[in-house]
């Protein structure tokens, strides 16, 4: 759980970090605009790392008590539509998407993992395992941005880096 919770504070320093430094892409899309599946996220982290990249998942999982996209998030998945909350997902909602693959992670998505299968191409990740470079280079893979991934881990390299020297 603590890992969990670092995980979520390092992800959320490096996406308010960027937004600092970078306009709101336009070129984010919910369909098969650049040979992106549409992705269907059902795990905050993830739906953060996709963001990174340039991608708006076509839907992905709220903030549980906010019920909502969280704030620093919210602007970018405007159009996206909303799966629920990561423990106990909206399968109706995750059904009507028909999204092209299905990104989960691996400890909230529970033992049977089949319901998801049966719905799309599922991509399962552990996020206790590695760190969230880790995760998003992966993401990077799967979605042909490997190039944008590690520019990305360089850019926040380097800020993280320049706010450092400032402390």
């Amino acid at each position: 759980m603590m890992k969990k919770l670092l995980v979520l504070g390092l992800t959320l320093c490096f996406i308010l970090l960027t937004a600092c430094g970078q306009q709101e892409t336009k070129n984010t899309t919910t369909q098969n605009d650049h040979g992106t599946p549409k992705i269907a996220s059902l795990s905050i982290h993830l739906t953060n790392d996709l963001l990174a990249l340039g991608i708006k998942p076509a839907g992905s999982v709220v903030g549980g008590d906010l019920k909502d996209f969280l704030p620093h998030a919210k602007k970018q998945l405007s159009g996206t539509k909303k799966l629920g909350i990561a423990a106990d997902p909206d399968m109706e909602s995750l059904l009507a998407l028909q999204p092209d693959v299905i990104y989960v992670d691996e400890e909230l998505a529970g033992q049977d993992l089949s319901k998801y299968k049966k719905i799309a191409k599922t991509e399962v990740f552990d996020l206790n395992n590695g760190t969230w470079r880790d995760h998003l280079k992966k993401i990077g893979k799967l979605v042909n941005k490997e190039k944008e991934a590690d520019q990305y881990i360089q850019d926040y390299n380097q800020e993280a880096k320049e706010v450092k020297s400032l402390i």
